[in-house]
């Protein structure tokens, strides 16, 4: 229910006690007529991921699995 396209997962530290912190990105598009050209470009009018959107949801998936993986923090991270 986070913006009709969001997620939320918790990652909780090895000490569960503590601050919660939120980390998030943008997975959304522009409104913009993509015009590259490219093989990868949006097929659909008006709307074109311009700025980085994908690079900021994938930096976050890489902390969000580094995070699960070593759960070296006291609290939880809302990713």
């Amino acid at each position: 229910g986070l913006g009709k396209t969001g997620v939320v997962g918790i990652i909780r530290g090895r000490n569960g006690e503590g601050s919660t912190i939120g980390l998030r990105a943008d997975m959304d598009a522009l409104p913009i007529n993509e015009i590259t050209g490219k093989p990868y470009a949006s097929t659909v009018p008006g709307k074109m991921h311009a700025c980085g959107h994908d690079g900021h949801t994938a930096m976050l998936l890489g902390a969000a699995k580094y995070l699960a993986e070593t759960r070296n923090f006291a609290g939880s991270v809302a990713v």
